[in-house]
């Protein structure tokens, strides 16, 4: 055979040896694709399932504390449930703890006692991935200035005669003066804690050498002043201008009303202090209140004769808010609110200021008062009661012990920065109960 017979024949055993190696090369870098494109597209998969799982969770957490904030805020376990946010979050309910098995509906239902543990279970959606979280609180009390009688940075003072008075049994005032709840100071003398009483089913607590704050209320009334609505010193047009009849109804029930007396408008004979408001004699003055009205006195409240606080008609739930800067005059005596012939209240009343509150009854020595839900927050406070016998007069400053729908209105002014002093105290808070946090599996899981 020819060398080139033979050459064409090892060419021909050996063609398309390359070829099937170029498909079997593709062939395998395809399956390779094939399955990196299945394997990256079943990642992408369980990312995204672990993505919306990871967001029905932290939905979940958010939800418990908006749980928490609702049920504080309206001190009602039933608010947990209602008017859920738009979103993950599909189901919440706060429950009393311990409860029965199953839980029972009034568990989940209505008012609450500071001190009660709740649980809180929140379920959240996020593209079909289902989370629940379940954790237990404690509901604490809001420990603001006013939710208590006195807070005083100066003290408190209980008149024992006033000027004038012989000082004997048939003159001695604390028998007849009344003070009853809790009672916060900074200097450390509670004299008068011996010498005032208090009123059968009532008690008293006097905390002394306290950090309590300085109320500020210069900046405060700086704050909201351009939207008081004026009030003329002597009273208001349509009441007779020049009674002292105060008509502060411009807000309805529900909203909050800023009001404004400004300038020098009379002098205190005893003192020569000035005040924005000044009543020396004649009828008593009368103050007359719906919504909750705020009333930002310049150089402060001063009234000879009994000073007496009403609702509106067809006010519900109405509260006085007095917030006074001290009077212009020698500091001989810096009462910015002076109620000498006493106040007389069916109103909530707070009284704020960075002078002095005096609630006295020396125009009115045989005469009683009583204010059954009163707040002060001053630098000091002085106060006193009728003359014997106390069967006949006297004089009675209370703050309920008992949460009532006030304690609601004044909680949410504060968390709302519009009372002075709102970073003075805390509001109600529910730390945690230590290790009841857990997940829930949804399936198995109750919705009462």
């Amino acid at each position: 055979m020819s060398p080139r017979a033979r050459q064409v024949r090892v060419g021909s055993e050996s063609a398309g040896f390359v070829l099937v190696g170029v498909v079997m090369f593709v062939l395998a870098l395809t399956i390779l694709g094939i399955s990196l494109f299945s394997l990256s597209s079943y990642e992408a998969q369980f990312f995204g399932r672990s993505n919306d799982d990871a967001a029905a969770f932290y939905a979940a957490l958010g939800g418990i504390e908006r749980a928490k904030f609702a049920v504080l805020r309206t001190k009602n376990l039933t608010a947990a449930g209602q008017n859920l946010p738009i979103g993950d979050i599909v189901y919440a309910r706060a429950c009393k703890y311990p409860h029965g098995t199953p839980i029972a509906l009034t568990d989940t239902l209505g008012p609450f006692n500071w001190g009660q543990q709740v649980e809180v279970r929140v379920l959240a959606v996020h593209n079909g991935q289902r989370r629940m979280i379940e954790q237990r609180f404690t509901l604490d009390e809001p420990k603001t200035v006013y939710r208590r009688l006195i807070t005083a940075y100066n003290g408190v003072k209980i008149v024992s005669y006033e000027p004038g008075d012989p000082q004997d049994a048939a003159h001695y005032r604390p028998p007849q003066t009344f003070v009853d709840g809790e009672c916060h100071q900074y200097v450390s003398d509670i004299t008068w804690d011996t010498m005032a009483q208090t009123d059968p089913g009532f008690t008293r607590t006097v905390i002394a050498n306290e950090s309590v704050p300085h109320p500020d209320v210069v900046n405060y009334r700086a704050s909201h002043l351009a939207s008081a609505i004026t009030v003329p010193p002597n009273g208001n047009q349509g009441q007779g201008l020049g009674t002292h009849k105060y008509n502060l109804t411009a807000g309805g029930n529900g909203t909050t009303t800023f009001y404004e007396t400004s300038g020098l408008n009379g002098i205190s004979p005893y003192t020569n202090d000035q005040y924005s408001v000044f009543v020396s004699n004649g009828a008593a003055p009368q103050i007359t209140v719906s919504g909750t009205a705020i009333w930002l006195m310049q150089y402060g409240f001063w009234s000879d004769p009994p000073v007496n606080v009403v609702p509106a008609a067809g006010a519900i739930n109405p509260v006085l808010i007095m917030v006074a800067g001290t009077p212009s005059g020698p500091p001989i005596d810096n009462a910015a609110e002076y109620f000498l012939g006493g106040l007389n209240s069916t109103v909530p009343v707070i009284l704020v200021t960075d002078g002095g509150v005096d609630i006295e009854m020396l125009s009115q020595p045989n005469a009683s008062m009583t204010i059954p839900y009163l707040s002060i927050f001053a630098d000091r406070v002085l106060l006193g009661g009728p003359l014997p016998p106390a069967a006949t007069y006297s004089a009675h400053f209370i703050h309920p012990s008992t949460f009532t729908a006030i304690d609601n209105i004044l909680d949410a002014l504060y968390d709302l920065g519009l009372l002075p002093n709102s970073n003075a105290g805390l509001s109600a808070s529910a730390p945690p109960v230590h290790r009841t946090w857990r997940t829930i599996d949804p399936a198995s899981a109750s919705t009462p």
